[in-house]
């Protein structure tokens, strides 16, 4: 299976040995911060992920990256991160320890990805956090009840940044003669996922 919005790629049965190992962490697309501290520490770092496959040239020495052909081959050709996609060479004149902690700047769509740091995942229902945002409600009297509403998972919290003008993407993977899977999958890769909408999947309702 391969990750649209990372391109990690592991086998079905590998990937829940992976998470528990903590061997498999896709680019955090959120913050689980709580609502009240989401204007705390609101830069995106780096993601990087080991290649034993990758295009193009090295950021640091400009030389190309040289893609392994043995299938069997298990050596980390680069590293490249998911949000800017800037890759380096796996060795330390290229690569060096001092880059993980580095902000990232989202690359060459930052002015339109919607940075993770802007979208805050709601506590569940229930919990201590959850209870400290509730108000006591106002007995309703001869009013008829509105209808449930589904619970929101996630709310958004923009923080103002110059230049920055996100979009929201829905696509049709139907259309195009079937090739909008393809778009998607695009999409979810240059941008944030969550600015991305499967219309199939709902409808535009979450976007």
């Amino acid at each position: 299976m391969k990750c649209s919005a990372c391109k990690i790629i592991a086998h079905a049965n590998c990937i829940g040995i992976l998470m528990e190992r903590n061997k498999l962490s896709c680019k955090p697309t959120f913050r689980d911060v709580g609502i009240r501290q989401y204007r705390e520490q609101t830069t995106t770092h780096h993601h990087w992920v080991h290649r034993r496959s990758e295009k193009g040239k090295c950021k640091q020495c400009g030389k190309s990256l040289q893609a392994k052909l043995s299938f069997g081959s298990k050596e980390i050709v680069a590293l490249s991160c998911a949000w800017c996609k800037s890759s380096y060479h796996n060795k330390e004149s290229c690569f060096n320890q001092q880059r993980i902690g580095e902000e990232c700047s989202l690359g060459t769509h930052c002015s339109i990805i919607v940075p993770p740091s802007w979208i805050v995942k709601l506590p569940r229902k229930g919990s201590f956090k959850s209870s400290l945002r509730k108000s006591p409600r106002k007995k309703q009297t001869g009013k008829k009840k509105s209808k449930d509403r589904e619970p929101r998972t996630f709310v958004i919290k923009p923080i103002p940044t110059a230049n920055v003008t996100p979009v929201i993407v829905f696509i049709n993977p139907k259309s195009g003669g079937n090739q909008g899977a393809k778009i998607l999958q695009k999409f979810q890769w240059l941008l944030n996922p969550r600015q991305v909408f499967d219309l199939t999947q709902g409808g535009p309702n979450m976007g």
